[in-house]
């Protein structure tokens, strides 16, 4: 790539900063690996599982790195180099320039106050699941319950039945001591800052399918 291309990139890129256009200057790249293929991995639970486009690298709470923190991305960028993925998609000297400018992109959005309320609560969810001692699949529906999946969706991203879906939902349940989605957020709530997780809250109500079967399931509880 021409040293004024690159040039030119970067000037591109301090202008957006300014005027607070960063999504325009994200580039494409079409040599980016799919991380799940790649290694043939079928954690449908991991946040950069069956998602084109998205950077494995850039992902916080990845099964393969078992998470990472915010303060720590930079680091994680460096210990991704050695990564097959990361490689493949930086191995020509103008995809490893884009790729840098995107990682750039990525670190000053996640100064965004909404993408560290989220990176909070997914901190939250690591203290749930060791306080709880939640089992990995039972994190896994949990951490899609987060993303407001009714159990249908739940059970086509996880590939299991509806039946083995709701018995771990029973088993959540019982573990955090609660009887619906609301609650198990408001569970949630307590291992995250309050103040930065009301907006969470207020836009994760459970489905009408989900109150529909907690109320039968409460209804079923009192009658035994």
């Amino acid at each position: 790539m021409e040293t004024d291309k690159v040039l030119k990139m970067f000037f591109e890129l301090e202008n957006a900063i300014i005027n607070g256009n960063l999504s325009e200057l994200w580039q494409e790249n079409d040599h980016l690996p799919l991380c799940w293929e790649e290694f043939k991995c079928e954690k449908a639970g991991c946040p950069a599982y069956n998602r084109p486009g998205i950077r494995c690298w850039q992902v916080s709470g990845t099964f393969c790195t078992h998470g990472i923190l915010n303060s720590e991305m930079t680091s994680k960028w460096e210990a991704c180099e050695a990564c097959e993925v990361f490689r493949k998609a930086t191995q020509a000297k103008e995809d490893r320039i884009k790729e840098l400018i995107n990682n750039i992109i990525f670190a000053l959005r996640c100064f965004d106050p909404a993408s560290l309320r989220i990176i909070r609560i997914k901190k939250g969810l690591e203290r749930v699941v060791s306080h709880y001692k939640l089992t990995i699949r039972e994190k896994e529906v949990l951490l899609l319950i987060l993303d407001r999946l009714p159990r249908k969706d739940i059970s086509d991203a996880l590939k299991i039945s509806h039946e083995t879906v709701k018995m771990h939902f029973k088993h959540i349940y019982k573990k955090l001591n609660v009887h619906s989605v609301s609650a198990a957020l408001r569970v949630l709530d307590q291992f995250c800052s309050g103040a930065e997780y009301v907006a969470f809250l207020d836009s994760s109500e459970p489905s009408e399918e989900d109150l529909e079967e907690d109320n039968l399931e409460e209804s079923d509880n009192n009658k035994a």
